[in-house]
């Protein structure tokens, strides 16, 4: 008799064997490679641009300090649960302070599982200092 998938009731098979009772779907989808905290903030000089980075102002290196400071703030807090790298992509204001970012990663959340694309979004609050 075969295993079957406890969420999905996916059959086994010996391409993509079950990995802790889960087809690798369902256990992609438990076990998210991207992890990313709910919140996050960055301060951002209003004259001069630089932001502060874990307790030290840095000073900003292109034209838009809010997307460099809020993507530097993602790219310290993202962390991926499996093997992979990230990027963090500015996308845009989303209102009231937040700059929206888009975390695209590639890796894999388990050994058996084949590298794959996962994508997430957060946004980042942004104080204007002076």
């Amino acid at each position: 008799m075969r295993r079957f998938c406890a969420i999905c009731g996916k059959l086994e098979s010996e391409e993509e064997p079950l990995i802790e009772n889960l087809c690798w779907e369902c256990y992609r989808d438990r076990h998210k490679l991207i992890k990313i905290p709910r919140r996050l903030k960055v301060e951002v000089c209003s004259s001069c641009g630089a932001y502060k980075v874990n307790g030290r102002w840095v000073r900003s290196k292109s034209g838009n300090p809010v997307f460099e400071a809020s993507a530097e703030v993602v790219k310290r807090s993202v962390k991926l649960t499996g093997e992979g790298a990230f990027e963090a992509i500015p996308e845009g204001f989303s209102g009231r302070g937040r700059v929206k970012v888009r975390v695209v990663a590639r890796g894999s959340v388990h050994p058996l599982i084949p590298e794959y694309r996962e994508e997430a979004t957060v946004e980042v609050e942004v104080k204007r200092v002076s």
